[in-house]
C-alpha cells in the first residue's frame, strides 16, 4: 500500500513541477522552440524526480534495505506514469492550445491595448502563409525537419510526433 500511494503521489508531484516549470519559463522562450523546451524541462524532470527517489530511498526511508528491483520497479512505475501525464498534456491541452485558431484569434485581440482589431489587421499577423512559417520553423527547430538548398527534408529517424502517433495507435490498438 505504501509504494503504490507512494507512486502516484511522486508521479503527480513530478508532473505537477514539469507544469510550474512550463509555465514559468515558456514565457521567455521563443515560440518556435516550443517542442524543443517541452522536450528539455521533461528530461530535467525526470533527472531531479530520479535524484530524489533515490535519495529518498537511501536516506529519508529511516534505514531500510529495499531490495534493487524494487526500487527500479518503483522507479520505472514513476516514470511511466508521469511520461503518460505529460504526454496527456501535449497533447491534449497545450497542442490544443496552440494549434487552435479560436483561440490564437482571441490571444490576439487580447493582446491589443484597446481591446479591439480590424480583420486587416487579423489577416496581416494571422494568414496561411504565417502559420506554414510558424509550423516549419518549429518542425525545423526540432530536428523534425531539415531545410537545406531551399528544400524540406526528413530530420532524425526517430521523432517524438512519431513517438506520439505510435504510442496514440497502440493505446487505439488495446480500446478495440
Amino acid at each position: 500500500m505504501f509504494f503504490d500511494l507512494f507512486i502516484i503521489i511522486s508521479a503527480f508531484s513530478e508532473f505537477g513541477f514539469f507544469w510550474l516549470l512550463h509555465i514559468l519559463f515558456f514565457r521567455y522562450i521563443k515560440h518556435e522552440e516550443d517542442l524543443k523546451w517541452l522536450i528539455y524541462l521533461y528530461l530535467s524532470t525526470n533527472l531531479i524526480g530520479g535524484v530524489f527517489i533515490i535519495w529518498f530511498f537511501k536516506i529519508a526511508a529511516g534505514g531500510i534495505n529495499y531490495s534493487f528491483n524494487t526500487v527500479l520497479f518503483i522507479m520505472v512505475s514513476i516514470f511511466t506514469i508521469f511520461s503518460l501525464l505529460v504526454e496527456n498534456y501535449v497533447v491534449e491541452i497545450f497542442g490544443l492550445l496552440e494549434s487552435s485558431i479560436q483561440i490564437k484569434l482571441l490571444s490576439l485581440i487580447a493582446k491589443t491595448k484597446t481591446k479591439e482589431i480590424t480583420q486587416k489587421n487579423i489577416t496581416r499577423i494571422y494568414n496561411k502563409e504565417v502559420i506554414i512559417n510558424k509550423r516549419l520553423l518549429r518542425l525545423i527547430s526540432s530536428g523534425d525537419l531539415i531545410f537545406y538548398k531551399g528544400k524540406y527534408y526528413p530530420g532524425k529517424r526517430f521523432s517524438v510526433f512519431y513517438l506520439m502517433a505510435k504510442f496514440s495507435k497502440f493505446i487505439d490498438f488495446l480500446y478495440r
